[in-house]
C-alpha cells in the first residue's frame, strides 16, 4: 500500500495533500497537523514533494517482483483547475523480476535513465520511497531466501549474478508448520533442561562454561553463546532430500530457518549482522545431525568448519552464499572474524560492484586477515594495519596479534611523523627498538598494558629508560619512574616553558624587544611584554585574580601564548592579561577579576593587534569595535 504524503504543484501555487486533495500551508508544524487530521499513518511521508521529483515502488506481482519509478501527480476535480481530490503516482518506468530466471524484464520505459542509475539515485536517497512496507520485507515475500539486504543496488546485484535461485521444495504452510509458533517456543526450557545449564536473558547470569569475555578495541564488550535446536526432515517423494531445521534463541525471542539445496526460508526477514555477530552452542546429537547434512550437501563446506570450530555460528555458513560477494569470499576463505563483523566495517555498506575480492576491499590480504581475531575487525584498527604494512612490513611480520600489539599499534602512530601519537618519544625510537617492544608486548603474558604504557610515555618525556624498553616487572618500573618523573616534572616544564619562551612567534608579540617597536609605540602609555618563566604566569594570576596560572601547560604544549599588558612607568605591576592562539587570534583581553579594560588600554591593544597582524576571536574589545 502506498504512503500518503504532500505535493507541491508547480501549475497551481501552493501544496496539496494526496489524501484529501485540500491545500496545505508549506510548514512542518502544519503538514503534520493536517496530516493527523486526514488519517495519515505514522510511516506516511509527512514532507513534501515537487511535480518533477521521483519516487520508488516495489510490490509483489503472483512469483515476481515488480519495481516502478513513478513522478507524482495531482487528480483535478471536473470543471475546477485549483482543486484536486486527491494525489497518486504515475509509473515512468517499471522492472520485474522473476523468481525463475536472472533476466530482469523492463516494462515500462517512459524515460531514458537506465535502471542501474534509478538504483544509484535511490541509494542516494534522491528518489524517496513510496511504499509502506520495508523494502527487506516485500522482497522477502518473493524471494524466501533474501533474509536481509543493505540495498536495492546489493538486491539486483545478487539477482544478476546468482538469479536468488529458489526451489519450492515446500509450501508456506508446510514450512511454517515444521518452524511451529516460534513466539511461543522456548529452547531454554527444552534444550537447555537437557544439559543441565542454568540460562536466563536480558541482564541475568549465564553459567561460566557458556561465557566468554570478548575485549573489542577501544571498549569492552560481554558475549554470551545462545543455544541452537537442529532438526533433519526427509521428503517421501524425493528422498535424496535433506531439509535440515535450526532453531535459534535470542534475548529477542526463537527464530528459525529452513535449509537445503538452493532453498532457504525463515519467516521473518532479519539482519545479517545479528545474525552472524551471535555466539552458538549445540548438543553432540546436533552435531551428527549437521555433519549427515554435510555429507548430503558438501557445497555448504560444514564439515571443514565443525573440524575446525567444535562450538560456532553455523548460520555463518548456511546464509553467506546469497548475499554480498564479500560475505560469500570471506566464508569460502574462512574468515569468519570479517563477517562475523560486517555491520561494523563500512565495505560492507557499499556497492558490490565497488570492490572484486577481499583484498582490493580491506587493502590487505586474506592471509594477514586471518591473523586478526574477531575484535580486532574494526575499521581504525584495519586503517592503522594497512598503513603500517606499507610503511614498514616487518612492524607487522607476525603469526598472530595479541590485544596489548593492537593497543600499541593504535597509541603509536609508526606510519607517520604527523598525527596524534599518546607515547611520547616513541618516534625517536630506531625500526630494532619498535620491534623488541612488539615482540615484548607478544610474548609477555598477563601484561597490563596502561601501565607499560604510561611507563614508555613517562621514559619518553625523560629521554631516560629506567628499567629498558621491555622490564621485568612492569609494576614496579612504573611505580619507579613515577616517582623520578614527579620530581623533574617541574623543571622539564620550566624549561620547555623557556623553550617556547624563545620561538620567534612568540618573541615577535613582544613591544620592547625590537627598535622599531620601540619606535612605532614610543608615545603610548602602555607595553607588551612576555613571562620571564613559567613562575610569571602564577605571580599574574594572584595579582590579577584570575586563572592565568592553569595555562602553563598549554603555552609549554604551544596551543596558546600569554602576554601581559602593562603600563611603562609602572612595568612590574599587572594591569592586564592577554592570550594569543597559535593561529595568531587574540582569544582574552582581561583586566582585573577578568573585567574589560578600559577603553585606552583597549585602543592600544587594538593598535597592537593592527601593527602584529592579529585577528580577533574576542568579546573582550567590544568598547572599542
Amino acid at each position: 500500500m502506498d504512503r500518503n504524503f504532500f505535493i507541491i504543484s508547480d501549475k497551481v501555487p501552493g501544496c496539496f495533500c494526496s489524501k484529501c486533495g485540500k491545500r496545505v500551508m508549506q510548514d512542518s508544524y502544519n503538514y503534520k497537523l493536517h496530516g493527523e487530521k486526514c488519517g495519515f499513518a505514522k510511516n506516511d511521508n509527512f514532507h513534501p514533494v515537487r511535480m518533477d521529483s521521483y519516487g520508488y515502488r516495489l510490490h509483489k506481482d503472483e512469483n515476481s517482483l515488480v519495481f516502478s519509478i513513478c513522478k507524482p501527480e495531482l487528480i483535478p476535480i471536473r470543471g475546477f483547475r485549483d482543486k484536486f481530490s486527491g494525489g497518486g503516482w504515475s509509473v515512468v518506468f517499471q522492472a520485474v523480476f522473476a523468481s525463475d530466471t536472472k533476466e530482469i524484464e523492463v516494462t515500462c520505459r517512459k524515460t531514458d535513465i537506465p535502471l542501474d542509475t534509478w538504483l544509484a539515485l535511490i541509494r542516494a536517497e534522491k528518489v524517496v520511497k513510496i511504499h509502506r512496507e520495508s523494502d527487506r520485507s516485500i522482497i522477502h515475500g518473493v524471494f524466501p531466501a533474501v533474509i536481509d539486504i543493505h540495498s536495492l543496488q546489493m538486491f539486483v546485484h545478487i539477482y544478476r549474478t546468482k538469479g536468488y535461485t529458489y526451489r519450492k521444495i515446500l509450501p508456506k504452510k508446510t514450512a511454517d508448520k515444521i518452524l511451529g509458533l516460534l513466539q511461543e517456543q522456548s529452547l531454554s526450557k527444552r534444550v537447555i533442561a537437557e544439559t543441565g545449564i542454568c540460562r536466563r536473558f536480558g541482564n541475568d547470569f549465564v553459567n561460566d562454561r557458556y561465557r566468554i569475555e570478548d575485549y573489542r578495541m577501544p571498549d569492552v564488550r560481554r558475549k554470551y553463546r545462545y543455544p541452537v535446536e537442529i532438526s533433519l526432515y526427509y521428503l517421501k517423494d524425493e528422498e535424496h532430500t535433506c531439509i535440515l531445521k535450526v532453531l535459534e534463541e535470542t534475548p529477542l525471542g526463537v527464530r528459525g530457518f529452513l535449509f537445503s539445496r538452493d532453498y532457504v526460508y525463515t519467516q521473518e526477514p532479519a539482519e545479517l549482522y545479528e545474525i552472524f555477530q551471535t555466539d552458538v552452542w549445540y548438543r553432540e546429537e546436533d552435531r551428527k545431525k549437521l555433519m549427515i547434512f554435510a555429507d548430503r550437501y558438501p557445497e555448504f563446506q560444514i564439515r571443514p568448519f565443525m573440524e575446525e570450530n567444535r562450538n560456532g555460528n553455523i548460520l555463518i555458513l548456511l546464509l553467506s552464499g546469497n548475499y554480498h560477494v564479500l560475505v560469500e569470499q570471506a566464508v569460502k576463505a574462512g574468515l569468519l572474524n570479517v563477517v562475523a563483523n560486517m555491520g561494523r566495517l563500512p565495505v560492507f555498506e557499499k556497492d558490490p560492484l565497488v570492490y572484486k575480492n577481499l583484498k582490493e576491499a580491506f587493502g590487505l590480504p586474506v592471509s594477514f586477515l586471518r591473523k586478526l581475531d574477531e575484535d580486532m575487525m574494526e575499521p581504525q584498527v584495519l586503517e592503522v594495519l594497512r598503513r603500517l604494512r606499507k610503511h614498514n612490513p616487518a612492524f607487522v611480520d607476525f603469526d598472530y596479534f595479541t590485544e596489548e600489539m593492537i593497543r600499541f599499534y593504535l597509541d603509536s602512530n609508526l606510519y607517520s611523523e604527523e598525527g596524534e601519537c599518546r607515547i611520547t618519544g616513541i618516534s625517536e625510537l630506531g625500526s630494532r627498538e619498535i620491534l623488541k617492544i612488539l615482540r615484548y608486548l607478544r610474548e609477555k603474558q598477563n601484561l597490563n598494558y596502561s601501565f607499560y604504557r604510561d611507563y614508555l610515555d613517562m621514559c619518553g618525556q625523560m629521554h631516560m629508560y629506567t628499567d629498558g624498553l621491555t622490564p621485568d616487572d612492569v609494576y614496579d618500573a612504573h611505580n619507579l619512574i613515577m616517582g623520578l618523573f614527579r620530581d623533574k616534572k617541574d623543571e622539564m616544564m620550566q624549561k620547555q616553558f623557556i623553550r617556547k619562551l624563545q620561538m620567534k612567534e612568540y618573541q615577535r608579540l613582544a613591544t620592547d624587544q625590537e627598535d622599531a617597536d620601540k619606535h612605532f609605540f614610543e608615545k603610548d602609555e602602555y607595553v607588551i611584554i612576555l613571562p620571564k618563566d613559567s613562575r610569571d604566569l602564577v605571580l599574574e594570576s594572584q595579582q590579577m585574580h584570575n586563572c592565568v596560572r592553569t595555562y602553563i601547560n598549554a603555552v609549554c604544549k604551544g596551543s596558546t601564548r600569554i602576554v601581559f599588558l602593562r603600563k611603562k612607568d609602572e612595568p612590574e605591576k599587572s594591569f592586564g592579561t592577554i592570550e594569543v592562539s597559535r593561529r595568531n587570534e587574540l582569544i582574552q583581553a582581561k583586566a582585573f577579576a577578568n573585567r574589560h579594560l578600559d577603553r585606552k588600554a583597549q585602543e592600544f591593544v587594538r593598535k597592537w593587534m593592527k601593527y602584529k597582524k592579529l585577528s580577533i576571536r574576542t568579546c573582550d574589545l567590544a568598547e572599542t569595535g
